[in-house]
């Protein structure tokens, strides 16, 4: 009997977690706008990451963004350029989070937007790929430079900085500037 109520505590906790986790962008969190950030003229570069990787200066370029998707080319370096043609579908109910995969395939990555600057033009990203069972993901610092200054702001930079403690330098000068 003793175990029936513990299972059964366990079970409400669980369920009000739950809840609350449903709840409280309800309330006062600071939810970002993945759209609002992707919908650039600007290539969307990532300069710092957590992931494990010889790849370096990916980008983002926008081909259209309406409120319920965008579709962009994300490119990279690795001994040459790749790049790929990518479907963003923005998830309804939370601003924050978008669907990655190619066009017309399953989404094979979560991106969420846990924290922009004030004109949405950095931003920390967490991505996770969901074709990996128990993957915890990773997170980008993104940028759009335009000012030309080869960083993002400031701020992100302090933001990611306080957040993260191990991560690496993917965006070089060579990234803008290919020979």
């Amino acid at each position: 009997m003793l175990k029936q109520a513990y299972a059964a505590l366990i079970f409400t906790v669980l369920v009000s977690i739950y809840d609350a986790k449903l709840l409280i962008p309800l309330l006062n969190y600071n939810a970002y706008n993945v759209s609002k950030f992707m919908d650039s003229k600007l290539p969307i570069w990532t300069y710092n990451t957590t992931k494990s990787t010889y790849y370096t200066c990916f980008v983002d370029n926008v081909v259209n963004a309406t409120k319920d998707a965008v579709l962009f080319n994300r490119s990279y370096y690795y001994k040459k350029w790749k790049n790929t043609t990518m479907e963003g579908s923005f998830q309804v109910g939370d601003a924050s989070t978008m669907f990655i995969g190619r066009i017309g395939l399953l989404k094979t990555r979560i991106e969420t937007l846990e924290f922009a600057n004030g004109k949405y033009t950095c931003g920390i990203f967490h991505v996770i790929p969901t074709n990996v069972p128990g993957h915890g993901g990773w997170r980008d610092l993104r940028f759009k430079d335009e000012n030309n200054t080869g960083k993002p702001e400031q701020e992100c930079l302090e933001k990611f900085r306080r957040w993260i403690r191990k991560s690496r330098c993917v965006f070089y000068d060579f990234c803008t500037n290919p020979k």
